[in-house]
């Protein structure tokens, strides 16, 4: 069902806004178990990762995005971002 899986997204997103990590990479898993082709909580799993300083992970999730998704924007520029933050590290 797409609305229960953009449900889990957001619901995953708004955790992540409160800090808790854990409570928002439960969500999106939930939400990309549920549809393993939606880009938005691979993004913002990728998002968690960077928030918990596992960079390499939330790199290989923007990719898996872009790998879904090509004209995926959000994943492409987020991508670009963690790159470049691993090259100044």
């Amino acid at each position: 069902n797409p609305l229960h899986t953009a449900a889990l997204n957001n619901r995953g997103v708004m955790a992540l806004r409160a800090g808790l990590l854990q409570e928002a990479w439960g969500f999106l898993t939930r939400a990309v178990k549920a549809d393993p082709f939606y880009t938005a909580p691979l993004i913002n799993m990728g998002l968690v990762s960077e928030q918990d300083d596992q960079e390499t992970q939330a790199a290989a999730l923007y990719r898996r995005a872009l790998q879904l998704d090509p004209a995926c924007t959000g994943a492409r520029a987020m991508t670009r971002c963690t790159a470049w933050a691993a090259t100044t590290a």
